[in-house]
């Protein structure tokens, strides 16, 4: 008798060596864009996804063309980003295109390029003085 699930089973779960690390995994995308936003969706890995109106929106402080640390201020809350090659998220907020932007984990994703934009961490920061994730 031949099982029917066959085809569908998984071989060697659990034993997956990190020679197919890029197989099923999803392929990572740093941001979105839309022509215009009126929310920003922050999806961290281990945290929880927020969706900040741009109306509450100050400021952004970014350290120029190095591309690898960006701050988001809020009225309410500020958002630390951390990363590489991150400039076309700045450009993407001056202009108000911004619509999202996935913190990248190796287990979820595959490897993006070495030049395409990567985010390594996001923290918000909420609350007078507060340090941390989410205070």
């Amino acid at each position: 008798m031949t099982d029917p699930l066959s085809a569908f089973r998984r071989e060697n779960i659990g034993n997956e060596s990190q020679s197919s690390a890029g197989i099923g995994l999803k392929a990572y995308e740093a941001f979105r864009c839309r022509e215009k936003a009126e929310n920003l969706e922050i999806r961290p890995i281990l945290n929880e996804s927020r969706v900040p109106s741009y109306r509450y929106l100050m400021d952004i402080g970014f350290n120029g063309d190095y591309g690898t640390e960006l701050m988001i201020y809020f009225s309410f809350m500020m958002i630390k980003v951390a990363g590489k090659n991150m400039q076309p998220i700045v450009r993407a907020i001056i202009e108000g295109k911004l619509a999202s932007i996935h913190e990248f984990h190796p287990n979820e994703f595959a490897t993006p390029a070495s030049n395409a934009p990567i985010i390594t961490s996001i923290e918000y920061i909420v609350g007078a003085g507060a340090k941390g994730k989410d205070k």
